[in-house]
């Protein structure tokens, strides 16, 4: 289950959309199109100068040899502990959005009011957990480790999110072709079946979550296809006369005020700004009340926005090089590190969202090493009393 193979499934889904709906603006349908072939010279590109710098080898034979890895087992212990009493304050306030009537509008909602912090426990905590715990299963794992990942995955479940689960089936088929884990023959007989059972498990949610807010099986049904358009269906609004007009007044030094809004916006040292994606929508439907969930906004129409319709396909370019990265750091690099490497794990499955929202892969990246990194930290000077830092290099 590689995120790029998703993005890559979806896409022929979204060509269609775009091909059906933009017939009468063939500029506009040459744009989409330029534009994702931009984004795979950019990753080709990039995956090609990586590897022919790297070098073939890995320090460690075996996950337990890493010089911080029962430091690392504290840290998620520690790290649970906190997830789970963030998770305990949710329920007991506002529930599971799961559970609600209406669970993609519950999502938003339950962390209004100075619950964001909570969102943003699940999103950094959350990951990193998940590629953790993994890692001790795969590894050396206790029973301890079993059940805190089972209870993981039930709130990760709860999140109400549509494609919930599908983050931890996405991290464990990360970590089972990493060399550090492949050469383990005994690990793929073992969890052959742990596949299908987590697309069993995600179409179960998927589904939970497409019944509760559409009004019968035939507006599901409908919602679940424009899942596969995986942020194209902004395209709808953006082209409306309406949006075009808006957002022809952005200029690029906008741009990343934007791009790290999210995270300065955390530390209150600028003003949240409205998703571009719920901007679309509300400037198409002014008369609609209540909660606004737009559609997220990929690389190609945030580089137009900013860049213009050609400073769009350089945009294109550099998002797909930088996904090769993580993805080429995360497979080839040298690790000293249990803990670099859960982290670079976690990050290089948030990578993916750089094909959805760039801004929400930076703001994910960053809430996982604002929570985890200080933990880490503290475990170390209280465990060894001294901070080891390893040059990090291919």
């Amino acid at each position: 289950m590689d995120p790029l193979f998703v993005y890559v499934f979806t896409l022929s889904f979204s060509s269609v959309l775009i091909i059906s709906t933009l017939g009468d603006k063939p500029f506009y349908q040459a744009h989409f199109f330029i534009c994702h072939a931009f984004f795979f010279v950019g990753f080709t590109t990039a995956t090609y100068l990586i590897r022919s710098k790297i070098k073939q080898d890995i320090s460690l034979s075996a996950p337990d040899q890493f010089y911080d890895f029962e430091v690392l087992r504290l840290v998620i212990y520690a790290l649970f502990a906190f997830y789970l009493m963030a998770n305990i304050v949710l329920f007991y306030t506002t529930g599971f959005a799961l559970l609600s009537d209406d669970p993609t509008i519950a999502k938003v909602e339950n962390f209004d009011k100075g619950f964001g912090i909570i969102l943003k426990i699940n999103w950094g905590i959350g990951s990193f957990l998940i590629s953790g715990l993994l890692f001790f299963i795969l590894s050396k794992a206790r029973k301890v480790d079993i059940i805190l990942f089972s209870i993981v995955i039930m709130l990760t479940a709860l999140e109400g999110s549509k494609s919930s689960l599908l983050r931890i089936l996405i991290i464990f088929m990360l970590l089972i072709n990493h060399k550090l884990f492949l050469s383990k023959k005994k690990i793929t007989p073992k969890f052959k079946l742990i596949v299908p059972l987590g697309i069993v498990a995600v179409l179960g949610v998927f589904f939970t979550v497409l019944f509760k807010e559409n009004a019968d099986s035939d507006q599901a049904i409908f919602a679940f296809v424009r899942r596969f358009l995986y942020g194209a269906d902004s395209t709808l609004y953006f082209y409306s006369p309406v949006n075009d007009q808006y957002f022809s007044r952005f200029r690029f030094w906008e741009f990343p005020s934007h791009l790290f809004n999210q995270i300065l916006g955390f530390l209150r040292l600028v003003p949240l700004q409205e998703a571009l994606g719920n901007v679309m929508v509300a400037n198409v439907l002014p008369d609609h009340k209540g909660t606004i969930v737009g559609p997220n906004t990929p690389y190609y129409i945030e580089g137009q926005i900013y860049f213009g319709y050609y400073g769009a396909f350089v945009y294109s370019l550099l998002v797909g090089g930088s996904y090769a990265f993580f993805r080429q750091y995360f497979f080839d690099s040298r690790y000293y590190s249990a803990f670099w490497f859960v982290l670079i794990c976690s990050i290089c499955h948030q990578a993916s969202a750089l094909a959805v929202e760039v801004n929400l892969f930076l703001t994910q990246a960053f809430d996982t090493c604002f929570f985890v990194i200080p933990v880490y930290i503290f475990m170390n000077l209280a465990v060894k009393g001294r901070l080891i830092v390893r040059k990090l290099h291919f």
